[in-house]
């Protein structure tokens, strides 16, 4: 069965795809029954949505600097993060719009004076588990990920669970208690040979959503191929 992904770029130029082709990479390098659709945020629509019929939705990043993340122009991904059953990965702005559309609050990450540069948290950083999570299958305690972010989730939004911190940024990565919905700060999809964890991460996201094929013996009750209860283990 093929599997359908929607990406949604987060770039303000639609013809500028940013990193939304790595994530296509990642996958289709774990399993090439994927199809992608890459779809602008500002061409979300409800019809949109429903005509691609996603299996699973990804949020992108913006590598060129958003500003404020909370104008207008991010209204209809909003809506569509609040409202949608479809399970969803966002990443850095994709992760910081699902923190507004579930009531967090946005900031810099280090206040700095009108004459100082901005800090940035920037390139491959070590990050910290929190919680054990079937999306860090196969990934050590710490790792590295890429980085590109000025502003941060100030505290985990009601319902979501902190997965993984940096010593920069304390929400780098969550989840929904209820909903298939993670995020992360930091890029994934920004791996590298020497530094593959994230896409080992967007792959056990996959891995959790796809469709599963039923298998079903005579005489023996229906199950899917790798589901299973995974318990929550805490890290210091």
């Amino acid at each position: 069965m093929m599997t359908k992904v929607l990406i949604v770029n987060n770039e303000y130029d639609k013809k500028n795809l940013g990193l939304a082709p790595k994530i296509g990479e990642a996958l289709l390098a774990h399993d090439e029954r994927v199809s992608f659709e890459i779809l602008h945020y500002t061409d979300i629509s409800k019809e949109n949505i429903q005509m691609i019929d996603p299996h699973m939705i990804f949020l992108t990043g913006r590598l060129t600097y958003a500003g404020d993340v909370a104008k207008d122009a991010y209204d209809a991904e909003l809506e569509l993060i609040r409202e949608t059953d479809v399970p969803m990965f966002g990443i850095c702005l994709g992760h910081q719009l699902i923190s507004l559309a579930y009531g967090a609050e946005l900031g810099r990450m280090v206040e700095v004076s009108e004459n100082e540069e901005p800090i940035r948290e920037e390139g491959y950083v070590e990050m910290t588990m929190r919680l054990g999570d079937p999306l860090f299958n196969g990934v050590a305690n710490p790792f590295m990920v890429y980085e590109y972010h000025l502003e941060e989730v100030k505290a985990v939004p009601e319902n979501f669970e902190l997965l993984a911190s940096s010593e920069m940024c304390g929400v780098q990565a969550m989840r929904h208690k209820d909903k298939l919905i993670y995020s992360t700060q930091f890029h994934p999809e920004a791996f590298s040979p020497i530094f593959p964890e994230g896409q080992r991460i967007l792959q056990n996201f996959f891995d959790l959503v796809k469709p599963k094929t039923l298998v079903q013996l005579p005489g023996t009750q229906e199950f899917a191929p790798g589901d299973g209860t995974t318990e929550n283990i805490y890290f210091e």
